[in-house]
């Protein structure tokens, strides 16, 4: 930022520098010499050039930022304090795929979303940990700043809003309301095999209300990996399964930067019962890529995604004589 700015205040200085020098020699040739007048005439050519390259310049590296033509310096500071908050932690190559499916409870969908990427594995981490974050109180729901040290403790921390579903989910087991499963590791970039890795969820005396599931990896299987985990850079394959209302909605987040976001989410178990909409809110430099259809989306980012963004998939339940309220049934 320091070199940018720097560069464009070279390019005004001599602009102003061209500009005095074209008023004296203009002074000079007032007289009309013939020899000052050609001196005359070439100096400003010269100035012209410099002039004409000066402004090329300047609009070339205007267009490097992606907030207009002139950089906006207070939300790239922002932006530059919210990245160091993450110490260089990073995402690679991150591929969802979920699909919306019938649960066997007829007031329930049920969602299977895997996740793939590749992450850097914290110095000081010798085991992997993941979080069901459930949020059913609306306290639960208000926007605040995360302890970040606390939220990175896990691979992936996971809120989900049970604001509409809680009362109806007693007698249903933990299972059948959230599972983490067929974790697998990949350590070589360069290699095809992938560990499996068993998954163990905390002790739970009260299912119905305990406001968070915490899944650790089988330490076992950990063990018989055939390098340490730790500091290393590994590629990550999960499923996570949840339930889910017949109207609501899906919040893909980005948690940290992310370089290459893929989501495929397919809901064609249900698309006779709902009505879709997709909300892109993904903060890149560049617009994603979206492909909508009668069966799901499809959507790609191939540089950089900003954390804190992501897409909003909403749908609601198709009933009799209801009304369209903007979404498209079975698509958008």
């Amino acid at each position: 930022m320091k070199e940018q700015k720097h560069s464009l205040l070279k390019k005004l200085v001599v602009f102003c520098v061209c500009l005095v020098i074209i008023i004296f020699i203009f002074a000079i040739t007032y007289n009309k010499s013939p020899v000052a007048s050609v001196i005359f005439s070439l100096l400003g050519a010269l100035f012209i050039s410099l002039l004409g390259n000066s402004i090329t310049d300047i609009l070339n590296e205007a267009e490097k930022f992606p907030f207009g033509t002139r950089p906006n310096i207070r939300l790239l500071a922002s932006l530059s304090h919210e990245l160091s908050l993450f110490k260089g932690r990073a995402r690679y190559d991150y591929e969802i795929d979920a699909k919306l499916k019938k649960h066997e409870n007829s007031r329930f969908f049920y969602c299977e979303v895997v996740h793939r990427y590749s992450q850097k594995i914290d110095n000081n981490s010798d085991t992997l940990q993941f979080k069901i974050n459930r949020k059913w109180k609306n306290e639960d729901l208000k926007i605040e700043e995360k302890d970040c040290e606390s939220y990175f403790s896990y691979m992936h921390s996971m809120d989900f809003d049970e604001r509409e579903i809680h009362p109806f989910l007693k007698g249903i087991s933990s299972k059948d309301m959230y599972d983490i499963t067929d974790l697998k590791v990949k350590l070589n970039a360069s290699s095809d095999t992938w560990h499996p890795i068993g998954m163990n969820m905390n002790h739970v005396d009260d299912i119905h209300n305990t406001e968070e599931f915490i899944f650790t990896a089988d330490p076992a299987d950990i063990a018989k990996l055939p390098q340490s985990i730790k500091g290393k850079e590994v590629e990550l394959q999960y499923k996570v399964k949840h339930i889910i209302e017949k109207t609501s909605f899906l919040y893909y987040n980005i948690e940290i930067p992310t370089r290459k976001f893929k989501l495929n989410f397919n809901y064609s178990d249900v698309k006779d019962q709902i009505r879709t909409c997709c909300i892109n809110l993904l903060g890149s430099f560049k617009n994603p890529e979206m492909h909508p259809s009668e069966e799901g989306y499809k959507i790609e980012r191939t540089d950089w995604v900003i954390p804190k963004s992501g897409f909003v998939i909403i749908w609601n339940e198709v009933k009799k004589h209801s009304q369209n309220n903007g979404c498209e049934e079975g698509g958008s």
